[in-house]
């Protein structure tokens, strides 16, 4: 009777990790007869962003018989999030103004929110200058964002007018202004 020879199928493969991975064969006519082939291990990546997981695919390759096999093994990597950060504020006069908010993890991903103006008036007097600070709010992300402006009222100066007149008998007069 002939040898019936070696008849090996597909292999079990057996991971170490991510960095190591074997292939055993065993031989169909005789379970006896094991093989165990050491993977050689590549990686392809494709990276996270914002929105959307990224993953890594390792490649456990080996060749038996003079046939290659492969196995493959997928890691997952979470989104990264956006990263808004500080707002670029821009003003329209000082009835409007808008924040934009641009994503440091992907400059391409801007968002830009209307602001609610407000505003406090200091009043001039004759010797000082007032103020009206103009105050736009937005809120983003679960966090609130102002930013100001100053707009200047200059002083009044003194307008005295027409004077009111004291008169002491006929000897002296005073002017009240």
């Amino acid at each position: 009777i002939s040898a019936t020879g070696h008849s090996y199928g597909e292999p079990t493969w057996s991971w170490t990790g991510t960095t190591g991975a074997t292939a055993t064969f065993t031989c169909a006519n005789d379970a006896t007869h094991v093989e165990t082939v050491e993977a050689t291990i590549t990686s392809a990546t494709t990276a996270a962003t914002c929105e959307d997981a990224g993953k890594t695919v390792y490649t456990a390759t080996v060749t038996f018989n003079g046939k290659t096999y492969t196995d493959t093994k997928e890691t997952s990597i979470s989104a990264t999030g956006h990263d808004y950060g500080t707002p670029t504020w821009s003003w329209t006069g000082t009835t409007g103004a808008s924040a934009k908010f641009t994503c440091a993890n992907d400059t391409t991903h801007v968002e830009t929110v209307e602001a609610t103006i407000t505003s406090v008036t200091t009043d001039a007097t004759c010797d000082e200058a007032g103020k009206t600070v103009y105050t736009a709010t937005v809120t983003f992300g679960g966090k609130t964002y102002t930013d100001t402006k100053e707009v200047a009222i200059s002083a009044t100066g003194h307008d005295y007018g027409t004077p009111t007149w004291s008169w002491t008998e006929t000897t002296g007069a005073s002017a009240k202004f």
